[in-house]
C-alpha cells in the first residue's frame, strides 16, 4: 500500500481568486472545407480501418480566422495593461489541435 501526502502551505484568498478581468470564454474549434455528410463519410471510412480521421483544414477561435486567400479575420479582444486577464480556451473540435497563440500589443 502506498500513502500519499498532499501538504496545502497557503491557499489562494477567495479576493484573489477573482482579481483579474474575465474577457470571456474563446472557443477553439476545427473547420473542415468540405460539407458535414463528406467529412463523416471520410471520418466512418478511416476509423474503420483503424486509422485517425483527416485533420481539419484550419481553426476557428472565438469563431474567426483567416483564410490562406486572406479573407476572414482574427478575433480580438481589449485588454488592459497591468492588469490581469483570464482568457478561457475551449477545445471543442473533432482533433485535438495544437494551438500557437501570440499575443500582440
Amino acid at each position: 500500500m502506498t500513502l500519499i501526502s498532499v501538504s496545502v502551505s497557503r491557499l489562494p484568498s477567495f479576493s484573489s481568486i477573482f482579481s483579474h478581468n474575465h474577457t470571456g470564454v474563446f472557443p477553439v474549434s476545427d473547420w473542415y472545407y468540405a460539407g458535414a455528410e463528406a467529412v463523416n463519410v471520410a471520418f466512418l471510412n478511416t476509423l474503420q480501418v483503424g486509422q485517425p480521421g483527416p485533420a481539419g483544414d484550419t481553426i476557428l477561435i472565438n469563431g474567426t480566422n483567416k483564410n490562406s486567400n486572406g479573407g476572414g479575420q482574427y478575433s480580438q479582444t481589449t485588454i488592459t495593461p497591468g492588469k490581469k486577464h483570464r482568457l478561457r480556451l475551449i477545445n471543442t473540435s473533432v482533433d485535438v489541435s495544437p494551438l500557437l497563440a501570440r499575443l500582440s500589443m
